[in-house]
């Protein structure tokens, strides 16, 4: 049992950080926003709790984030969508609140979006339609709401999408 350490930050030059399977506890640090270089975030299967840092969001290269099976709580902050780079984002298994981000449809390199297992609420973005290279959506076991939008043919690259266990009419 132990946290991830602050002094991580100064390792400038590292392009890919992979914490995953371990028994980590604690908050994601800060000081990784300093790591301008990453393309790859996985500290998955840990005992991470809390949020996404604010400062993140200096992370624009970032293609892949994997922070599955933690107890990372609040919402997918904003930032989020303006990473363009990314490719893969999944946050499954944690206790993750409120809506999918508004403008989710800026990542138009998305390709996988699992967010599964969460406490997420609220109506799915009309802005989501628009990630056309989108490839594997899941969002069971939440609690969203309204309708799946008419206009899911802008989903060109859809092989799989699943919201099993919501409140969707």
């Amino acid at each position: 049992v132990g946290t991830l350490p602050d002094c991580l930050g100064r390792l400038t030059q590292l392009q890919e950080l992979n914490f995953e399977y371990n028994k980590l506890t604690g908050t994601l640090p800060s000081s990784l926003s300093a790591l301008t270089e990453l393309t790859f975030l996985c500290a998955s299967m840990n005992l991470l709790h809390g949020s996404l840092p604010d400062s993140y969001s200096a992370l624009r290269n970032l293609q892949g984030i994997v922070l599955s099976q933690n107890y990372l709580s609040g919402p997918l902050p904003d930032f989020l969508t303006t990473m363009t780079n990314l490719t893969y984002l999944d946050v499954n298994n944690n206790d993750l609140t409120g809506t999918i981000p508004a403008n989710i449809g800026n990542l138009k390199n998305l390709q996988f979006f699992f967010i599964y297992r969460n406490k997420m609420t609220g109506t799915l973005p009309e802005s989501w339609t628009a990630l056309q290279r989108m490839e594997q959506i899941a969002a069971d076991f939440n609690a969203f709401t309204g309708t799946l939008s008419a206009r899911l043919d802008g989903l060109a690259s859809l092989q799989f999408m699943s919201f099993t266990d919501n409140d969707l009419s």
